[in-house]
């Protein structure tokens, strides 16, 4: 009897346990979905976002889109390329994607895959990145989806996009950045971009750049030609606007250049005399040739531009102008220490103490040394041995009866070794006078070219180039 009752136990145990599995299975299958998670499912239930979402597929499907620049990563003037962190936005209306917020407890929004709703299938036509990843990535997030249909779906994202730039005025120059979108893979004019839908862009959103100032940002729909001259599509193209700061190449290059310049011009004030003219024009020169190589990272190589830089032909002419102080700092010592047994060649004279003398107001000078600009130069020695021996004869007269002996006359007129060597560099003033104004001349020349020069770059072109 105790065998039949212990099974009967066991089953009635067992039989228990299952109800209770059972029951408990019963109560997780009917537990209530979310509003959100109801809301999906009927949302996508025999949802395929193949075709477009309109309900008259004669017409377009208007997207909005934005781009939002938020930092610029990079301007490179060499690949002509422009890298910027930023977010391309866009907004459309599904009409499948609609529901009464009351029947969902008051649920106005929702996120759903990307992938599983359609959407405009955008690229970037200028892209420097190989099928546009940042775009490709994004195609794995959510959208918002509003109970009216609207779709909002954003791309942040860091992308890099070819670009044609002027170096000619850096680094004072403005450049122009054109972002291309386009939508693919719509057969015509399916799509039609606008930017009616969107909010403007705000600067408040933009990270300012250590290098880079946005000036402007301009939007403009339009629409294109695709390979097939009978299909057309619209493009939305950004243009961004971009000025350089340029307080640090002034202070870092520029500056520097100006000082030197000017130091050129002090190779004509130093002395002939003084030995240092050579020295310290060469010096300026090896200064500029260096410095030329420290900043040669810095100043842009033009790669792709049709313009050369304009800072590259102001530093070129600044060496230009220091080598010519070398060759003409050589050319002077040469004149200042010529055989003053040779005269002055005519065409000289007439050049340097006719037209340069009156340039350089040293024709007072010329004419106190006794010089000529008519093709002539007057003897001094000969007039200086005359003039002793005048002085010497009016002694003689002032004193009659007296004794001169010979060899005191003799030491009151010069010998004839003094009056040939007095006759040897009888022309040595002349040749020191020449050199003298042609330092004058080109300390001059070369004081007003460095003004020039810098007024020219600093003061003209930042303001009259466009």
């Amino acid at each position: 009897m105790m065998k039949p009752r212990l099974g009967v136990a066991i089953a009635l145990v067992m039989g228990m346990n299952m109800i209770g599995i059972g029951v408990q299975s019963l109560t997780t299958r009917a537990a209530p979905l979310t509003s959100e998670e109801r809301l999906a499912k009927d949302l996508l239930d025999g949802y395929t976002g193949i075709g477009r979402p309109i309900a008259n597929h004669s017409h377009a499907i208007e997207v909005g889109i934005y781009t939002f620049v938020l930092q610029i990563v990079e301007l490179d003037d060499r690949r002509q390329t422009f890298v910027f962190s930023g977010i391309i936005y866009m907004a459309w209306r599904d009409a499948h994607l609609r529901w009464y917020p009351n029947e969902y407890d008051g649920l106005e929004q929702i996120s759903l895959p990307i992938q599983s709703l359609w959407y405009p299938d955008i690229g970037v036509q200028n892209s420097a990145d190989t099928l546009t990843s940042a775009i490709t990535e994004n195609r794995k997030n959510k959208a918002i989806v509003r109970f009216t249909g609207d779709v909002y779906w954003t791309l942040p994202g860091v992308y890099s996009v070819s670009c044609r730039l002027k170096m000619a005025m850096f680094p004072f120059d403005t450049q122009t950045v054109d972002i291309k979108v386009f939508v693919a893979g719509e057969v015509g004019e399916g799509v039609k971009l606008t930017t009616k839908t969107v909010s403007p862009f705000k600067f408040k959103y933009y990270s300012n750049s250590t290098e880079w100032n946005m000036v402007g940002i301009e939007h403009i729909i339009q629409r294109d030609t695709a390979f097939v001259s009978s299909v057309s599509f619209y493009l939305y193209t950004t243009s961004v606007t971009l000025k350089r700061r340029s307080g640090y190449y002034v202070f870092q290059i520029l500056a520097p250049c100006v000082m030197i310049s000017f130091l050129v011009t002090v190779t004509f004030y130093i002395p002939p005399e003084s030995g240092e003219k050579v020295s310290f024009s060469v010096t300026i020169f090896l200064a500029f040739t260096v410095y030329q190589l420290m900043i040669a990272d810095i100043v842009p190589k033009s790669a792709g531009s049709d313009q050369t830089p304009l800072i590259t032909l102001y530093l070129t002419s600044l060496i230009a102008m220091s080598a010519a102080a070398v060759f003409l700092a050589i050319l002077i010592l040469t004149i200042y220490h010529h055989d003053p047994g040779k005269p002055v060649p005519k065409w000289m004279t007439s050049l340097i103490f006719g037209c340069l003398a009156t340039i350089t107001l040293k024709r007072q000078a010329v004419r106190n040394l006794g010089l000529k600009s008519n093709n002539t130069v007057e003897t001094t020695v000969h007039s200086i041995s005359s003039s002793q021996r005048k002085q010497e004869d009016s002694k003689l007269e002032r004193s009659p009866g007296r004794n001169v002996p010979t060899g005191d006359i003799g030491l009151a007129f010069p010998t004839e070794e003094k009056l040939e060597a007095l006759e040897d560099r009888r022309h040595a003033p002349a040749w020191k006078m020449a050199a003298t104004i042609l330092d004058r001349f080109f300390f001059m020349t070369f004081l007003c070219f460095a003004f020039c020069c810098n007024f020219v770059f600093f003061g003209i072109v930042p303001y009259v180039y466009v």
